[in-house]
Formats: structure tokens, sequence, C-alpha cells
């Protein structure tokens, strides 16, 4: 098993999405006093009942309150695509939940949370979690905080595992998405170099339960005898130095597509062909094939 089995955590669960995801809207000429936002409910072909029938939400909402959020879709090999809005009632210091006495201070916020609160409770489907244990569930949002500086990320499912290094310190990462904490710029480049290298996906693809279109990949990939990224060792430092050429190669494609599995197909061949991408798979090859000896 390796080290980075306990270092990975899965993300938050943030839905239902029409009361916690959002867009922004354009505010009327006369603007908004400095610091909020108007927003409304961000919608997706995706959603079941009762959510689907649910009348979006509009507000204007503190600005700290509108963070960023990384889903599955965001994730593409090397590189991040531009993130989505949710509201998430963290003050700096805790999760606040419409009884609070804190929310009352934040005015935007503490409106759109009590009626969020209310929707939920006439429309979940048991009396067991309130909304805000419902987006904190197993603390999926609690332990993120504080953003830490540096994350990697990649997506529980899929065909080919896939990862990014993201250094957003507004950030959300939700359940699709598995993400841990690096000690320097070189472990994230390991890190992702390993995790994106083709060779990883053929190796941990036996150990993967198969859905409808894709596999599962959860921590099965911590299964393999990745060992913890080594300053003195040369191997090391070389996958992490191929990482940070192929990050920057990656930024600068062109992306054609607009569908995420389209665009990470493009990557992939891209990066195949490329002479990075091959020396990629022999050092990646080399250290799955030595295993725990040299760390």
């Amino acid at each position: 098993m390796s080290p980075y089995h306990s270092r990975f955590s899965q993300g938050a669960t943030i839905v239902p999405k029409v009361l916690l995801s959002v867009v922004e809207k354009v505010s009327s000429p006369l603007g908004l006093a400095s610091g909020r936002k108007l927003v409304k409910s961000q919608r997706s072909a995706y959603e079941k009942k009762p959510w689907i029938n649910i009348p979006d939400l509009e507000g204007t909402i503190e600005s700290e309150f509108i963070r960023p959020l990384y889903t599955g879709a965001s994730i593409l090999p090397f590189r991040c695509q531009e993130p989505e809005l949710a509201i998430i009632p963290w003050n700096g210091k805790v999760l606040m939940d419409g009884e609070s006495e804190l929310i009352d201070m934040y005015p935007g916020l503490c409106d759109w949370w009590r009626k969020a609160e209310e929707i939920w409770n006439e429309h979940r489907t048991n009396d067991r979690l309130t909304l805000l244990e419902r987006i904190n569930y197993q603390k999926g949002l609690s332990q993120q905080f504080p953003i830490p500086k540096e994350r990697i990320l990649y997506a529980t499912s899929g065909m080919h595992i896939c990862s990014a290094r993201l250094s957003n310190r507004q950030a959300i990462i939700d359940s699709n998405l598995y993400w841990a904490t690096t000690e320097s710029l070189e472990e994230s480049y390991y890190l992702c170099s390993i995790l994106n290298a083709e060779i990883t996906t053929l190796e941990t693809r036996p150990l993967m339960s198969y859905g409808k279109d894709e596999r599962h990949i959860h921590k099965h990939v911590w299964q393999l005898k990745i060992p913890k990224f080594n300053q003195k060792s040369k191997l090391h430092l070389e996958i992490s130095k191929i990482g940070k050429a192929l990050e920057k190669e990656v930024a600068q494609l062109e992306l054609r597509d607009v569908y995420f599995a389209n665009i990470r197909q493009d990557i992939r061949k891209h990066i195949r062909s490329s002479s990075k991408g091959k020396e990629l798979e022999k050092l990646v090859e080399e250290l799955l094939l030595k295993g725990f000896s040299n760390d």
C-alpha cells in the first residue's frame, strides 16, 4: 500500500445543486455594494426530482461566501478548467447554518441559506441530515479548511486516471475528486506525473470496479507501490521535472472541444505522441517496478 493512500481525501458533497451552485448575474446599472455579488441558481441537465422542479434561488451574497468549486469536469491531465461557483457558509473559523447567530452578521448569506434550508427540509428524502450536515458529510467540507497553498486532485472515476495541480486557496473540492496537500512543488509535479501516466491506469484497472461507462478509481491506485516523494532520489526528481514541463506544455494547448471527456482524450493523445510523454512512461514504469526499494 502506498503511503499516499491515507493522505488523499474525497471532496465535499455539494448538493442539491439548485440550492448551492450559482452563476453570477449582471447587476443593475446602479451596481451593488462593495463586496457583494448578485447570483442565481446554476442548473444542471443531470438534476433529478424533486430538485429539478424547484425554482431558481436568487440573491445578493457577500463575496467571501461565493467560492470556486472544482468538480470532476474541472480536471484535465495536468490542467484545470474554469471552476463552478458555490455558496459555502464558512466565515473563516466555522461553518454556519441558519440557526447560528453568526450568520445574522451576513444578511445576504443569511437570507439565501435560510431559504435553502426551508426547501431542503421540505423535499429531503429523510430527516437525518440538515443541509449543512449534507454538504459536510463525513467532514468532506470542514476538513478542507484552512485551505492549503498546494493541492493535487484526481477524478474519482473515468476510463483513465486524470490529475491536475491546484494552487487556488479559495477553492472547494467536490466529491467527484480526491485531493491531498503536498509538501513542495516538486512533490506536486511528481504525483501529477505518476497519476497521469498511462502505465499507472493500466496497472490500476484490474483493481477497479466497472460502472456503465467508466471505472471507479477511488483509492485503488494507491494499492500500487508508489513511494513517497524523496528529494534525494534522482528518479523522483526526473519524474517531477517531466511533470513540470508537461504542465507548461498542456497549458499552451488550444482546447477546441467543450465536453471535458473529449478534451481529456485530446490532451492524452498529445502527451502520448510527445517526447516528454514517452519519457514519462519509461520513468513511471521504472518507478512502479522498483516500488519502495527506491524510496
